[in-house]
């Protein structure tokens, strides 16, 4: 059966847009803002409403975006955002609307000449639904280190969830104990100081970091009191700085980038005094949750680890990957029988090393 459902192409100044990314509870990274932040970061975004022909309402929101990974040009649901899923205004939807959602991703994609296409979803009823609908999709998993500031307040936190073997009350205090202070940023020395050890610790860790701008465009674009950055300094010594997002409406504080002068990084952890310092400003302004940004679905991720020591539990978001290009097909089929291979080997490896070793016997 044909869709029926209208889709509309937004630009980027559509207020009726933000008007039913409110509706349909949606975030500041779904918000026309964000998309005026983020557009020269991509090389391509295109933003649809699907809309109900019978009553004229929006029925889902579909923002995608391009960018360049180590598998080729992918499009994808609000790319670099820590909220990348699709909003749908019935929480599940009817076959006939991920249909049109699913053609319009992959005509978008093509059009965009993009190797594969990700549609990130908000549960896994819709992602599965997908997942069996398009050809050579694999089920992924993105998701955010979320802490729950009305089940864990800071107090909570630091006297029940901190714990000696952790040491984050140690790595926390040791600042203060040296003379350390975190304070709001008011100046444009400030801004270049934490700049300049934003892009100190991207490039250390092999990341691209943003451009400058890209950080005025977050001043100028999102409402007043959205943005907030914070340094850990000592005179004029700096350990690192933390730039937040606060999203009023939906009472959620996000962390979203971290600058690190990495020559303190081995000793004195600034991290855990700009995360906890955040968290108090947070529940002080009635945030009901703190978000620690995407992380990877895996427990002994470095990342993984030291959010959840901040009493973070993994809220994921369910997403397909589909290849949308004959060369993304054969990436795609190289990538998996890689994997395949390193999966045989650790499972070759492992049942070696069960074995039980050769004995002499003529041995004693």
């Amino acid at each position: 059966m044909k869709s029926t459902y209208i889709t509309e192409a937004i630009d980027s100044t559509d207020a009726a847009w933000d008007e039913d990314v409110h509706n349909m509870g949606g975030t500041l990274f779904h918000t026309t803002a964000w998309r005026r932040v983020i557009d020269p970061e991509v090389s391509a975004s295109d933003y649809f409403r699907v809309v109900d022909p019978v009553t004229g309402n929006a029925v889902a929101l579909v923002p995608f975006g391009t960018e360049l990974n180590r598998l080729g040009l992918r499009l994808t649901t609000l790319p670099t955002a820590d909220n990348q899923t699709i909003l749908v205004a019935t929480g599940n939807a009817p076959p006939d609307l991920l249909n049109r959602i699913v053609n319009l991703g992959i005509k978008t994609a093509r059009t965009r000449r993009a190797d594969f296409l990700q549609l990130v979803f908000a549960n896994d009823q819709i992602r599965d639904q997908v997942h069996r609908q398009v050809r050579l999709s694999t089920s992924t998993s993105v998701g955010s280190m979320i802490l729950d500031l009305e089940a864990t307040p800071p107090r909570h936190l630091w006297d029940q969830i901190f714990n000696k073997h952790g040491n984050q009350r140690k790595y926390i205090s040791r600042f203060k104990k040296e003379g350390f202070t975190i304070r709001e940023a008011i100046d444009e020395t400030d801004f270049n100081t934490f700049y300049y050890y934003y892009d100190e610790n991207m490039r250390s860790i092999g990341a691209v970091p943003f451009p400058r701008d890209h950080f005025e465009r977050l001043q100028v674009e999102l409402p007043t009191g959205t943005v907030r950055i914070t340094l850990l300094a000592r005179g004029d010594e700096t350990a690192g700085g933390l730039l937040t997002l606060s999203d009023p409406v939906n009472r959620v504080v996000y962390l979203r980038y971290l600058a690190l002068n990495r020559a303190f990084t081995n000793h004195y952890h600034p991290p855990y005094a700009l995360y906890w310092e955040a968290i108090e400003d947070a529940a002080r302004k009635n945030a009901a949750t703190v978000d620690f940004g995407l992380t990877p679905d895996n427990e002994s991720h470095p990342n993984f680890r030291l959010k959840r020591r901040f009493g973070c539990v993994f809220k994921p978001q369910p997403s397909i990957l589909a290849p949308t290009s004959v060369n993304g097909m054969l990436t795609g089929i190289r990538h998996y029988l890689r994997k395949r291979f390193t999966t045989i080997q650790h499972q070759a490896s492992t049942h070696a090393s069960r074995q039980p070793p050769d004995v002499d016997r003529n041995h004693r």
